[in-house]
């Protein structure tokens, strides 16, 4: 049974990952926006959400808001009932409300996910996983010429880094960054595996922009010489 379900929900897909940066993905949306109205919904949601490629499969539009189901099987996961999980938006500044904008194409089906994608969703249950899911996906937006051109100027970047774009952007894309523990619940794990996974993964430039972030809000610091006394008459 062990081998069945694995022991640990981490893939090694995952680890180390880069993520894409924001101007190439907004390319790849902008593209797929005008020449494949299915794949733009299925890529602006697994990167703009921060969504597992699989997990396509198991989302719900609940009062307006994305729900995440699991697709985890494993032996600490099994026998425990468990809520879905709400996904929150990360939107590129070249693109606000997106995220708005995809929950309601996915919901009111004005746009559906690809064929091949769905089909795969469609067969999950009799298959019992879910890796298909992902597969086909990949296997489609491998065919975008804009993703062949990312992917050959960084051979490093693959359909995970989508998912790794949500957590870089939630702690470098804004002045008052998202803690780990409040992002690492919105993408659905534990802020040990967070940090494992999407907080070892930097870049110079990105030191660079923290440090200068940091010196522009830099405070007063008053050392206290431990051997004054405070509050003496």
């Amino acid at each position: 049974k062990k081998e069945l379900r694995g022991v640990s929900t981490r893939t090694r897909e995952e680890k180390l990952t880069p993520y894409i940066e924001e101007k190439d993905l907004y390319r790849l949306l902008d593209n797929l926006e005008s020449t494949d109205p299915e794949m733009f919904l299925a890529t602006g949601l697994i990167s703009v959400f921060g969504l597992r490629i699989s997990e396509l499969a198991v989302l719900k539009v609940v009062d307006g808001k994305l729900t995440v189901g699991h697709i985890k099987n494993n032996e600490n996961t099994a026998n425990k009932k468990r809520k879905p999980r709400r996904a929150f938006a990360m939107d590129l500044i070249e693109m606000p409300n997106l995220g708005n904008r995809l929950i309601q194409y996915y919901d009111s089906k004005l746009i559906k996910l690809p064929s091949t994608i769905q089909k795969q969703i469609n067969e999950y249950k009799t298959k019992n996983r879910f890796g298909d899911v992902g597969q086909a996906y990949t296997d489609k937006l491998k065919k975008n010429p804009i993703w062949k051109e990312i992917t050959k100027a960084n051979p490093d970047i693959t359909a995970y880094s989508l998912r790794h774009r949500f957590a870089h952007m939630a702690h470098k894309g804004s002045a008052v960054p998202i803690s780990v523990k409040d992002c690492a619940v919105a993408m659905g794990h534990s802020p040990s595996t967070h940090l494992d996974f999407y907080g070892s993964y930097t870049t110079e430039l990105a030191i660079e922009k923290a440090f200068e972030r940091h010196a522009e809000n830099r405070i007063e610091v008053w050392i206290i010489d431990s051997r004054s006394k405070i509050g003496s008459n």
